[in-house]
């Protein structure tokens, strides 16, 4: 049986080609939502930031942006940057946030983007799911959702409405030419493209002291729904997609991983099989950019072979619904480098994938410099395709959470992400520097990445 045979109708003739956009700026959900205060507001500079980086993006090759909306027990919350785990509750609630996700469907739609949101879950509430001594993932939060978990923050990032009302309105939209509107549910919103279910999903993961193997726990425990409400009422505008961690270079360890991720949802499992099933292609000094190619078709092979007599049970999932995750290359003296992007997209076309997504640092990390002055700068420059400018306005410090609760970060040494309590607890908040950030030119990977992009 192949993957994709009981799906609802989605159907992409032409591969989508995406880029991720701010994945990791720890405030960037924080600023568009905050409209308030002295002019311009935060939410006006982001507003003309993404607008014009939209269209560089476009002008560039790409026809979708991959945008993350990460839980609020996470690092993000340091700067105010997660959607809410109980949006039903006064204290926890956020529904600029969802004003703020109105705001990028507007603009990209308006710059000839479609829109993929990648919804995360952090490692530490992965990790404490399922364990009898917490209240799954909403141990915190005192979540409204019955039974207690995730489903409430799922619900409320596709279906805002249902949790802030229709009344919610964008501004300051007219500033860059558009027309401000309504938030709305978004299944079946013809904007969104797809909907990424966390990501970078781990078979190997599991709990020294439960034995539960906690990211497959997770996804079994919520995907099926999180499928009903990309699909509900038989909506086939958006794909439900997924991916598991790795990178080429794995050999058979990787094989086995990509089995042993597909059993999760194998027929007769119970678990709806995804419309999009995707393979990470990081290529950052562990493996020899020169043989992404054969590398990434091995990965792809592992996902379409059906193979039962070594990997019981196995079956195959159609390139078709195959798509490259998350990935890219921080190479930058091998002389493979110059043909690592073309080699990708090769792939991607000569194997008929669904799509790809292009991780692009780009991620304004709030921080101070050695003077102790707030700055915004690029975390991981390796990966970026465009040369950037920002130009500060000013600073905001952002509540992350509800009064007296915590958000938690790295592990402690000698810990397991599949241990609660090796997980730091912290309130700290620190400051946001606000103002406006835009792509000046491209980098040396962009003009790379412009040539795969345009070859016939």
């Amino acid at each position: 049986m192949a993957l994709g045979a009981a799906a609802p109708g989605v159907v992409h003739a032409t591969p989508f080609h995406s880029v991720f956009y701010h994945r990791l700026q720890g405030s960037f959900w924080a600023e568009l939502a905050d409209d308030t205060g002295a002019r311009p507001t935060p939410r006006e500079l982001a507003i003309a930031s993404i607008n014009d980086n939209f269209k560089s993006i476009r002008s560039l090759g790409f026809d979708t942006v991959t945008i993350g909306l990460p839980d609020s027990d996470n690092w993000v919350s340091q700067h105010g940057g997660g959607f809410s785990y109980d949006p039903k509750s006064s204290a926890s609630g956020r529904p600029q946030f969802a004003v703020a996700q109105e705001i990028v469907l507007r603009i990209a739609a308006a710059d000839h983007l479609k829109v993929i949101f990648a919804i995360g879950f952090s490692n530490y509430r992965r990790s404490t799911d399922g364990r009898s001594a917490w209240a799954g993932m909403a141990d915190e939060y005192g979540s409204t959702s019955t039974p207690k978990g995730a489903y409430d923050f799922l619900h409320a990032l596709i279906d805002p409405t249902g949790f802030y009302g229709t009344g919610l309105t964008t501004t300051k939209l007219a500033n860059i030419g558009l027309q401000d509107g309504p938030v709305r549910s978004h299944v079946g919103d013809t904007r969104v493209v797809g909907w990424n279910f966390a990501g970078e999903w781990s078979p190997a993961i599991v709990n020294r002291d439960s034995h539960i193997h906690t990211h497959e726990h997770v996804f079994k425990k919520y995907w099926n729904f999180f499928y009903g409400l990309v699909h509900y009422h038989g909506a086939s505008n958006a794909f439900a997609a997924t991916y598991l961690i790795g990178e080429p270079g794995g050999g058979e360890a990787q094989v086995k991983n990509i089995k042993a991720f597909k059993q999760w949802f194998a027929p007769g499992s119970g678990i709806r099989q995804p419309d999009l099933v995707g393979v990470e292609f990081y290529c950052n000094g562990r493996t020899d950019p020169a043989g992404i190619g054969a590398e990434l078709n091995e990965m792809v092979d592992a996902m379409e072979k059906a193979d039962p007599g070594h990997y019981p049970d196995d079956f195959m999932i159609s390139p078709a619904h195959v798509f490259l995750a998350e990935g890219g290359t921080d190479e930058a003296t091998s002389p493979a480098t110059g043909t690592f992007f073309q080699d990708v997209f090769h792939v991607l076309t000569a194997r008929d994938l669904a799509g790809i997504q292009l991780w692009v640092s780009d991620t304004l990390a709030d921080a101070r410099d050695a003077s102790g002055k707030l700055t915004v700068a690029v975390a991981t420059p390796a990966y970026d395709l465009f040369t950037t400018r920002f130009s500060p306005a000013g600073e905001r410090s952002y509540k992350p959470l509800a009064d007296g609760v915590s958000w938690h970060g790295g592990i402690v040494k000698g810990g397991s992400y599949a241990d609660p309590e090796s997980f730091t607890s912290s309130r700290e908040i620190r400051p946001a520097a606000y103002g406006s950030w835009t792509y000046t030119g491209l980098t040396e990977k962009g003009r790379q990445v412009q040539q795969a992009l345009s070859a016939p």
